[in-house]
């Protein structure tokens, strides 16, 4: 194609021809794309939405984000945006971001060298009283316990 590209702009109408080989170039890259099963998965905007949103609570988790935060970085009503994560997770907005941060904390208590206020800031959590009741709500037991059963078990 170089070769081809490069006498076309040396002759008369080389602007023309040369846009005609690029066009010709681009036409077997998607074909060969298409070919080897590498064409992308259209995606519906919502599940775009949701995925946009869950990179941004990835990247933010450990910052004090809220619900307003994290639908305002997607450009959608926080109410429908929760709406959004309720059919494909099963789970509101909110809850979703509390798992993801409690999750988050339980590897970070395998870390002994970190304290429990350590974690608690570390997934967004500037009180840890709060962090301790939001844990122990969703994990079952208080950050300490969890700590001493992972110990204890040798994880």
């Amino acid at each position: 194609f170089y070769g081809q590209l490069r006498a076309a702009m040396e002759g008369p109408g080389g602007d023309v021809l040369s846009q005609g080989i690029l066009y010709g170039l681009l036409g077997e890259l998607i074909r060969d794309c298409r070919d080897n099963g590498e064409a992308p998965r259209p995606t519906t905007s919502k599940e775009a939405y949701v995925r946009k949103a869950v990179g941004y609570i990835e990247s933010s988790y450990s910052q004090k984000i809220s619900i307003q935060d994290i639908a305002r970085s997607v450009g959608l009503d926080r109410t429908y945006l929760s709406g959004l994560f309720k059919d494909q997770f099963g789970v509101s907005l909110q809850a979703f971001l509390l798992e993801y941060r409690m999750k988050r904390a339980a590897v970070l208590l395998h870390n002994l060298e970190l304290s429990v206020s350590d974690v608690s800031r570390s997934v967004g959590y500037t009180d840890p009283f709060l962090f301790s009741k939001m844990f122990k709500k969703t994990i079952g037991c208080s950050p300490r316990s969890y700590r001493e059963q992972q110990i204890s078990s040798g994880s």
